[in-house]
C-alpha cells in the first residue's frame, strides 16, 4: 500500500507543483466580452472571475486593481490600441520611402493614412496621421505625381493650418511646392461647422478642444471626437465646402474604442492591439481575455505582457449562462502555464479571440470614464489614542475639538468628548482619532 501511495503521489506531483509554483501569478481582470451587459452584470461577471482564478491558485487583480495601477495612463492604451496599425504601416512606408522606392512606399503611405484615420475614432488626435500625409505627399511627389502631392498637403494645411516645412530637413523643391499648397489653401473661402451637442460633452476637432456654437475652419475634410461625462463617445467625419456651412449634431450615448471592424479578422487584429495595449501598462505579468464567439460559443485566453504571445483559445458552449461557462474555462486556460507561472511554448498561439472590442462594459470604464466604474471607499482604520505628556488644559480643549472635527469630516458621528484623566506625573490622555 506504501508503495502504490507512493507512486500515485509522484504520477500527481508535477501538477500539485504547477499549482504551487504558479501561487502568487497574478492574473488581470477587465471584464467580459458579451453582448447586452450592463456595467453592474459586466462588473459581477469580473468578480466572479477573479474568484475562479484565485480558486485556482493564482492571483486575480479585480477591475478596482487593475484602474489603480492605470490611473493616468488610460489614454495610452487607447491611442496604442486605436492608432498601431497605422503607426506600423506608416513606419513600413518611412522605410521604403528612405530606400528610395517611393513606387513601393506609395502604398503603403496610403494603407497608414487610412488606417490613421479610422484610428482618430479611438484617440482623437491627428498628429501620427499629419506624418503620414507629409510622407505620402513627399513620395508622390518624387514620382511626379503633382496632383497626388497637393492632395496630400493640402490634407495636411486642413488638419495643420500653421504647419511649415523647413529647409533643414526639406528639401527646397518640396519645401516650395508645399507652401505653393499652403498659401493656395488658406486663401479658399473658409468652412463653418456648427456644434450641436449637449452640455458636459467635450469636442475634440482635429484634436483640439472646441466650444459649442460655430466653427469657423478651412475648407475641407475634418474630424470630431465628441465625448460625454462618463466616457460616452462618438466620432464623426466632416467634409467642410468654402463658404458653406454644416450642422454636426452629436450625442454620444455608449462608451466606444472606436470604429468596430465588421469581419472576424479585423475584430481578432483589433482584441490584439488592444490587449497588447493594455499589458504595457497594466502591470501585470498576465490579462484574462473571455468573451463571446460565434457559434453560440465562448472562449477565453491569456496574454502574457512580458513576451507579447497569447494562450490558446479554450472554448465552451455558451448555454444559458455564458459567465459560467466562461468560469468554467478558467483552469482549462490556467493549464497552459508553467510552474513559474509563465506562458508554456507549445501552448502559444497566433490567433487571437474575435471579440467586439466595445461590448465589455468594465473595460471600457476603466479606459474612457472619467469616474471609476468600481467605488473606492477609503479603508477606515480602527481608532487611536495619542499621549500627550505635560500639556495644559488648553491644548487638551483643541485636541478634542479636533477629534471632534476629523470624525465628522469622515461621515462619522462625533465621539463625545473624552474626560481629560492627569495622573501624577500629568500626562493627558485624548481620543479616539479616526
Amino acid at each position: 500500500m506504501w508503495i502504490v501511495g507512493t507512486l500515485l503521489g509522484l504520477l500527481a506531483a508535477p501538477e500539485a507543483m504547477a499549482a504551487r509554483a504558479r501561487t502568487g501569478t497574478e492574473v488581470a481582470v477587465v471584464g467580459v466580452h458579451l453582448p447586452q451587459q450592463t456595467d453592474e452584470t459586466s462588473l459581477s461577471a469580473s468578480l466572479a472571475l477573479v474568484e475562479a482564478l484565485d480558486a485556482a491558485g493564482v492571483v486575480g487583480l479585480s477591475p478596482e486593481a487593475v484602474h489603480a495601477r492605470l490611473a493616468g495612463r488610460e489614454s495610452l492604451v487607447v491611442d496604442g490600441a486605436a492608432l498601431g496599425p497605422g503607426r506600423r504601416k506608416r513606419e513600413e512606408g518611412r522605410i521604403l520611402y528612405d530606400r528610395a522606392d517611393f513606387e513601393g512606399a506609395i502604398p503603403v503611405l496610403e494603407e497608414a493614412v487610412q488606417a490613421l484615420g479610422d484610428g482618430l475614432s479611438g484617440s482623437g488626435d491627428p498628429r501620427e496621421l499629419v506624418q503620414a500625409l507629409l510622407l505620402l505627399g513627399q513620395a508622390r511627389w518624387s514620382t511626379g505625381d503633382t496632383d497626388g502631392a497637393k492632395q496630400a498637403f493640402s490634407q495636411v494645411v486642413v488638419l495643420e493650418p500653421s504647419w511649415q516645412l523647413d529647409a533643414v530637413n526639406y528639401p527646397p523643391k518640396i519645401v516650395s511646392f508645399f507652401n505653393d499648397v499652403r498659401y493656395e489653401v488658406l486663401a479658399r473661402p473658409k468652412g463653418r461647422l456648427q456644434l450641436q451637442v449637449p452640455d458636459r460633452n467635450r469636442v475634440l476637432l482635429d484634436g483640439r478642444e472646441a466650444l459649442s456654437g460655430t466653427v469657423e475652419l478651412i475648407a475641407g475634410l475634418h474630424f470630431a471626437l465628441v465625448s460625454g461625462p462618463e466616457g460616452e463617445r462618438s466620432f464623426h467625419q466632416v467634409r467642410l465646402e468654402p463658404g458653406e456651412t454644416e450642422v454636426l449634431t452629436a450625442r454620444p450615448s455608449a462608451r466606444s474604442l472606436g470604429l468596430a471592424d465588421p469581419t472576424a479578422a479585423g475584430r481578432s487584429a483589433q482584441i490584439r492591439l488592444l490587449y497588447q495595449s493594455l499589458g504595457t501598462h497594466v502591470g501585470a505579468p498576465l490579462v484574462l481575455l473571455g468573451g463571446q464567439l460565434e457559434g453560440g460559443k465562448v472562449g477565453a485566453q491569456l496574454y502574457e505582457t512580458r513576451t507579447g504571445s497569447f494562450s490558446r483559445i479554450e472554448t465552451a458552449p455558451a448555454g444559458s449562462d455564458p459567465v459560467a461557462a466562461l468560469v468554467g474555462l478558467v483552469p482549462s486556460v490556467l493549464d497552459d502555464l508553467t510552474e513559474a507561472g509563465n506562458l508554456r511554448t507549445d501552448r502559444i498561439s497566433f490567433d487571437v479571440a474575435a471579440f467586439d472590442q466595445d461590448t465589455d462594459p468594465t473595460l471600457s470604464a476603466l479606459l474612457l470614464d472619467p469616474t471609476p466604474l468600481v467605488a473606492f471607499e477609503t479603508e477606515r482604520r480602527r481608532p487611536s489614542w495619542i499621549v500627550w505628556a505635560t500639556v495644559g488644559t488648553v491644548a487638551v480643549g483643541g485636541a478634542a475639538v479636533a477629534v471632534a472635527t476629523l470624525a465628522t469630516v469622515n461621515g462619522e458621528d462625533p465621539k463625545p468628548e473624552p474626560t481629560p484623566d492627569t495622573g501624577p506625573e500629568g500626562v493627558i490622555l485624548v481620543g479616539p482619532i479616526p
